[in-house]
């Protein structure tokens, strides 16, 4: 079972069934890609791929494994104390931000924020650049500056005080994870075992039907 992903769906959907399914099916050999770019199944040989819903083509079936999710920029501690906590998105160009860059694209992901009057995007400036969240979450408990990313991906740090999330009430959410197939791997075993498990022990809220639903196009 070929499935491709971006680092923070395999910790928050597939890290927690994958083992019962190792378990369950030792016959079955699970290769995770582990990338950001939107990869095309059939030309890559891959069987499905896991994506927030807006990176999902039209014409794949897609199975909703989340709610939409929350995001949030964040701090630690001692940086807020040095810094000062930001209190509207206009003040986060004052700060030192700790952008990721996509693998696929070369581009920086946006800071999106949320007013009354929509969506907008703030050009956060920063002297860090990196291409893995889990370094960007290292950084920022350094106390290296402020990080923007989902989260349930920091759930553990927010808990126990390591970050701290600021400027909540401007925070959007993003579409949720889908994991999406071509059709005519639809009734193959291997996947449908891997859906199953994902259902009962997986990603956070999985629904239990496919919607097949033409999704908006890719972004």
């Amino acid at each position: 079972l070929k499935l491709a992903l971006p680092e923070y769906a395999y910790d928050l959907v597939v890290a927690r069934p994958l083992p019962s399914i190792r378990r369950a099916y030792p016959e079955i050999q699970v290769d995770l890609s582990l990338t950001d770019a939107f990869e095309d199944i059939l030309e890559t040989g891959l069987h499905a791929g896991i994506r927030l819903s807006d990176l999902i083509a039209q014409d794949m079936i897609a199975l909703r494994l989340t709610e939409p999710l929350r995001l949030a920029v964040l701090g630690s501690p001692a940086y807020l104390e040095k810094a000062g906590a930001p209190g509207t998105p206009e003040d986060l160009l004052a700060h030192e931000c700790i952008r990721y860059r996509f693998h696929s694209s070369g581009k920086f992901a946006p800071w999106n924020v949320e007013s009354s009057t929509g969506q907008s995007e703030v050009a956060v400036k920063g002297s860090l650049v990196v291409n893995s969240l889990s370094v960007a979450v290292d950084a920022a408990r350094r106390d290296e500056g402020l990080i923007y990313l989902l989260q349930d991906y920091v759930a553990e740090d927010v808990l126990n005080g390591a970050l701290i999330p600021v400027l909540q009430e401007y925070m959007p959410h993003a579409p949720g994870f889908f994991l999406y197939f071509p059709r005519a791997y639809r009734e193959m075993v291997p996947l449908r075992l891997f859906i199953d498990h994902v259902r009962k022990g997986g990603g956070k809220q999985a629904r239990p039907a496919i919607d097949e639903t033409p999704l908006p196009p890719e972004r």
